[in-house]
C-alpha cells in the first residue's frame, strides 16, 4: 500500500502505486512481503531495485517464465512497476503516462535505482493527516525516511520503524 494511503485516503496516486505494485508481483511471481525469503529479498520492491542496481533485473523474473518474454519488455515493466511505486508520490506516473510506456509511445523517464523515492520499502507510520515525507539519518547511522508535518513551521516531527526486516 501507498504510504500516503494512511493520511489522504485514497487517490489517483495511490492506485498507481498499487498497479505498479501488481506489475511487479506478476512480473516476478511473488508477492510484495514474503517472510519466508531470505532478509535480501523480503521486500519485493526493494529486492528489484537491487537487481537493478546490480545490473541483473534478469534476476528478478519469475523463473516459471522462461523464455516466454522479450528481455527489453520484461526491464521496461520492471522499471515502470519501481517508478510507479516511488515512495514519493509526485514522482509518479499518471495512468495516462503508464499506458504510454506500457505501449511504447514514449520512453520511460530518465531514473536510476539510487533516485530518490525508487525501491523504498513503505514503512510503518502512526497516522497523523497531511503528513509528508523526507529523508535524513539517523544516530543510528542508517538511513531511514522520517516523517514531518508539511509546514517548516511547525515543530513537531514523528520517526517511525521501517518494518523491511534487516535490523534497520
Amino acid at each position: 500500500m501507498a504510504l500516503e494511503l494512511i493520511s489522504t485516503g485514497t487517490s489517483t496516486k495511490t492506485d498507481v502505486y498499487a498497479f505498479g505494485a501488481f506489475m511487479l508481483e506478476v512480473t516476478c511471481g511473488r508477492r510484495p512481503f514474503d517472510p519466508e525469503m531470505p532478509v535480501e529479498k523480503r521486500h519485493l520492491v526493494k529486492w528489484v531495485c537491487e537487481c537493478w542496481r546490480k545490473h541483473s533485473l534478469v534476476d528478478a523474473i519469475d523463473t516459471r517464465l522462461r523464455d516466454k518474454f522479450t528481455l527489453g519488455e520484461v526491464e521496461m515493466v520492471l522499471k515502470l512497476g519501481l517508478l510507479c511505486t516511488s515512495i514519493i508520490p509526485e514522482s509518479r506516473p499518471n495512468m495516462e503516462k503508464v499506458m504510454q510506456y506500457i505501449n511504447r509511445d514514449q520512453a520511460l523517464p530518465d531514473f536510476s535505482p539510487d533516485t530518490p523515492g525508487i525501491g523504498v520499502s513503505t514503512p510503518m507510520v502512526m497516522g497523523i493527516p497531511g503528513l509528508a515525507i523526507t529523508s535524513t539519518s539517523v544516530t543510528s547511522s542508517a538511513s531511514v525516511p522520517l516523517v514531518s508535518p508539511p509546514s517548516t513551521n511547525n515543530s513537531m516531527f514523528i520517526s517511525h520503524t521501517i518494518l523491511n526486516g534487516d535490523g534497520r
